[in-house]
This record gives C-alpha cells, structure tokens and sequence, in this order.
C-alpha cells in the first residue's frame, strides 16, 4: 500500500511539474508581429451607388501591420500598431480608376486571455492615420477626360480587434485577427475638397515572436 501511495504521489508530481513547465514556456512580457489580409470596405466608403453623393467607390484591399503588445499584467497591457492599407476603386465607368490608401499608426489598451497554447486577444485603439485619393481621370466624353488631382489629408483613427494566437513553437505564434478601423479625413485642399468615412472591416493572418 505504501509502495502504492509512494507511486502516485510520483505521478501527481510528475505531471504538475509537466503542467507548470508548459505554462512556463508559453509566458509572455510581450511580442510584436507581421501581418496582412483583405480590407472590406463598408458603408458610404464601399458604396457603389451612383445616386450616392458621400459614395467612395471603395473595392476590397489589403491590410499590411507590424503590431506588438507588452504585458504589466496576465491579462492586461498596452499594444501598438503599425498599418497601411490600400483599397482599389470599383465604378461604372471602364477609363475611371483610381486607388485609396491610408497608413498611420494607433496605440492603446489589449486584453488577453491564455487557454493552453492559444491566447485570445482583444484591442482597442486610438491613433492617427494619413489618407490619399490617386488622380482621378473621368470620361466627359468619347475624346475628352477630365483630370481630377491627387488629394491627401489626415485625420484621428480608431480601432476595435480580436484576434487569437497560436503557440507553434518556442517563441513563435501564428496569429489570426479581425479589426474593424474607421477614419474620417477631408481629402483635398479647401477650394476642393471632400470629406470621407473610411470604415472597414480587416481580416489578417501573421505570424510574431512572443518576447
């Protein structure tokens, strides 16, 4: 019976120290990462009807981020981000092209909840964002074109994510993430100038190095 007790309190040891030693090894400070998927255009951004005079036209792009966080905490700590994005045009008109783009950079806040060798994240962050329109060439007729400038502008941005990180390795994490980002720039100078709600919806997979 003593032999018996003795063995099990061996296996009872064995396997929480086999249990703290993988928590160990998935403990975290921080990481920082990189990152690209679609960017979905929604809203007045993405509309596409001509009978919408605040329509941006917006097709899908791509989202491209160098993103990190630190920890204070298990569950607590800051994170910052690191973007640009580029969203193609979608019109009527076959000669009518043009691209958006917006890159800037957001801080804020991160909780995080560790589940074996997952963490499951969310974001929120604040920062700015730096917006452009590409010339504008539109058909007046069959032999004419009008040519309408490039216009920039900048403006606050804010973000709302969640994401999930898987442990593959020691140090690496592949990571999975959906934000949604909004901006509303005035692209142009005062004489011509329109305002935009740029609001979209990123899908991204990366990969990043816990730290």
């Amino acid at each position: 019976m003593k032999n018996l007790l003795f063995l099990a309190g061996l296996m009872i040891s064995a396997l929480s120290y086999a249990q703290d030693k993988q928590q160990m090894q998935f403990e975290q400070n921080g990481f920082i990462g990189i990152s690209i998927g679609p960017s979905i255009p929604l809203g007045d951004f993405g509309s596409t009807n001509l009978n919408n005079q605040k329509g941006g036209f917006a097709d899908r792009g791509r989202s491209y981020n160098l993103n990190g966080a630190y920890f204070f905490h298990t569950n607590f700590g800051i994170s910052a981000n690191v973007f640009l994005q580029s969203w193609d045009s979608d019109v009527p008109y076959e000669k009518t092209r043009w691209s958006y783009h917006s890159s800037g950079f957001l801080l804020g806040g991160i909780a995080t909840v560790p589940k074996g060798k997952f963490n499951f994240d969310f974001n929120l962050q604040l920062g700015y964002a730096n917006s452009s329109r590409d010339q504008l060439t539109h058909p007046l007729h069959s032999f004419v074109d009008v040519m309408v400038p490039k216009a920039t502008g900048e403006a606050l941005a804010y973000s709302i994510g969640l994401g999930t990180r898987l442990h593959v390795g020691k140090g690496i994490d592949m990571m999975l993430a959906y934000s949604y980002f909004n901006s509303k720039p005035t692209l142009g100078k005062k004489w011509y100038s329109t305002d935009y709600d740029i609001s979209v919806n990123n899908f991204t997979l990366g990969i990043g190095y816990r730290i």
